[in-house]
């Protein structure tokens, strides 16, 4: 029963982590479970949440750890470029707690801000709470809209297996009308005249 939570959590940690899934899609189905009645509302809110603040976490933990050097790392050196750092680094000593909290909701640049906040050494707590204020918002909105949006999800399920067994008729009777067609030209020709054959005697 629990199965398709956990996907949810691990799907959001995994965002967290930088990889591109977009964390609203899995927070509307954290929502829609709630509706189907697989979940409870509080756990899943709890579930999320802390989902969410861990792997920003882990993000902050990378930043703290390997300093600006994280830009020569393989796997962020082609999105992480010293360039780039640069520009946020002077972004945060202007907008420091303003920019965790922004930066929850910016989809694609949530990674770099968040290393960046571990490389500048940003104090942990002052990161959590701004960024924990973020992540209660997320939570709270897109499960909300998950949950009370679950009839209208339904609906979208309906027309999208309705028009999948649409595709697969129109499949089965493309093929079929291909089939008989075939079938009834062999039989309008009729079996296939061979060439009476030609003996060469000898010369």
């Amino acid at each position: 029963m629990h199965g398709p939570f956990i996907g949810v959590l691990v799907a959001l940690l995994v965002a967290g982590l930088g990889v591109p899934l977009p964390e609203d899609v899995s927070l509307v189905s954290a929502g829609y479970l709630v509706y189907l009645g697989h979940e409870p509302l509080w756990v899943v809110l709890i579930g999320c949440f802390v989902a969410l603040v861990a792997g920003d976490s882990a993000l902050y933990a990378l930043g703290r750890r390997f300093g600006p050097s994280i830009t020569k790392h393989k796997l962020l050196r082609h999105r992480l470029t010293p360039a780039r750092l640069d520009r946020v680094e002077r972004h945060f000593r202007k907008h420091g707690a303003k920019t965790v909290f922004l930066g929850r909701f910016v989809v694609g640049a949530r990674a770099l801000f968040f290393l960046t906040a571990g490389a500048m050494r940003m104090s942990y707590w002052k990161f959590i709470f701004w960024d924990g204020i973020g992540c209660v918002l997320s939570t709270i909105g897109w499960v909300l809209v998950g949950y009370f949006g679950g009839a209208q999800i339904d609906r979208v399920r309906g027309m999208v297996k309705s028009a999948q067994h649409i595709g697969v008729l129109v499949i089965a009777l493309v093929l079929v009308t291909w089939l008989a067609t075939r079938l009834l030209r062999r039989r309008v020709a009729g079996p296939p005249i061979e060439e009476p054959r030609t003996t060469e005697g000898p010369p």
